[in-house]
């Protein structure tokens, strides 16, 4: 499941032989969310937040970060909000830091904290990881339209900083 098969693990943890324990269901949770399949992967979290705890951190970090997509997806904002409080307890290590930064502004977005979703994006979007550093622009842009901060491809600053001596860019 860690090294991108969940459908392989789904079948393995099909096994009657493996049965259906708390870290069969956690493991289940965790190539649901990996498939895209959100509800059922945070159903699965919700079974078993208290396995969670007893990983070792490394693992307890990405099971974490999973259930809080998980719920983010459902807009289950509260188990979000509570997913993001465990991550920031256990510590995000840098290289985790920018994914968990998009994760954070998306939940920020969803409450309405609109200027604390934009500086997540903004750590993300400079960071080196290009996948967070895309989704947290996509993210960003986004939220700038919604707030009519970007009007016809040009930000509303350039628009009133230019506007008066010529035409807009």
């Amino acid at each position: 499941i860690l090294i991108g098969r969940p459908a392989q693990g789904l079948k393995d943890l099909a096994n009657p032989v493996i049965g259906n324990s708390h870290d069969s269901q956690l493991w289940k949770a965790l190539a649901y969310a990996r498939q895209g399949k959100w509800a059922d992967a945070r159903e699965k979290f919700k079974n078993v937040e208290f396995a969670i705890a007893s990983l070792p951190l490394d693992i307890q970090r990405i099971v974490t970060m999973d259930a809080m997509r998980a719920a983010l997806e459902v807009k289950d904002y509260a188990g979000a909000s509570k997913r993001r409080g465990e991550i920031e307890v256990v510590g995000v290590p840098p290289e985790a830091a920018p994914g968990f930064s998009v994760l954070r502004g998306r939940l920020a977005e969803a409450l309405g904290h609109d200027k604390d979703a934009l500086d997540d994006y903004k750590f993300a979007v400079a960071s080196n990881d290009r996948q967070a550093a895309a989704e947290a622009k996509q993210l960003e842009v986004a939220l700038r339209q919604k707030r009519d901060e970007i009007a016809d491809g040009r930000t509303k600053r350039s628009w009133q900083f230019t506007g008066a001596l010529c035409s807009p860019l």
